[in-house]
């Protein structure tokens, strides 16, 4: 018997017997499709970068569509004694996750920080960019640094409040970029509070405070 013939013959012989079992049949066919389904939500679990995702990770979404998110796990962000995470969030998904945090002492060097993603530029890149804006009364030179054993890049600037809060009233920041091995880089910018510009924080007293606020930032690389 050809393979064609003996190919029909098991065909009609399968066809047959589902007549004659439906009840087995139906309960294969159940047991196929549920194989089938628990096979593709393996692969799902094993490949999904949220996987057990914590209310400390920063998750931004890296897609160059925003119709087709892929979302990466970027860092981890402890939150430092003496701040509380604020509401704020630039994005509105449910999925992405930032941080800004505020200052319990109105005293503090530091008023609030603010971490989160940024998709499509480098950390070396991103302070000439925030310097190009031009919104700043004075900047120090970009900088490269390791904060806390992590590599990054930074710039400090003042912006002039004067419009807002009177004149001669200024905001010192500082701003750290850390690469994360995809098409991302993490931000954290510190702020001061509003003050005379005399008084604003130095690039040094920046910095050292963000030794202390930044320890708990963590890039998954």
């Amino acid at each position: 018997m050809s393979k064609k013939r003996k190919k029909s013959a098991g065909s009609c012989k399968c066809q047959v017997w589902l007549k004659q079992h439906p009840k087995k049949a139906a309960i294969i066919a159940i047991a196929v499709l549920a194989v089938i389904v628990l096979a593709w939500l393996g692969c799902k679990v094993a490949f999904d970068p949220l996987r057990g995702k914590q209310d400390s990770w920063l998750i931004l979404d890296v897609s160059a569509n925003s119709k087709s998110p892929s979302y990466q796990h970027l860092a981890d962000f402890t939150i430092p004694a003496g701040y509380a995470r604020d509401d704020y969030s630039l994005y509105k998904d449910g999925v992405q996750q930032d941080f800004f945090i505020i200052a319990e002492d109105e005293s503090a060097v530091v008023q609030d920080v603010y971490v989160t993603g940024a998709k499509g530029i480098s950390a070396a890149d991103y302070p000439a960019v925030v310097l190009s804006y031009g919104l700043h009364k004075e900047a120090g030179e970009p900088r490269t640094l390791t904060l806390n054993g992590q590599a990054c890049s930074a710039v400090y600037l003042v912006s002039d409040e004067s419009q807002w809060d009177g004149e001669g009233m200024a905001i010192a920041h500082m701003s750290f970029y850390f690469d994360t091995g995809s098409n991302a880089c993490v931000s954290a910018t510190l702020r001061s509070g509003t003050m005379d510009f005399s008084q604003v924080p130095d690039e040094a007293a920046m910095l050292a405070a963000a030794e202390r606020l930044l320890a708990g930032l963590t890039i998954v690389k």
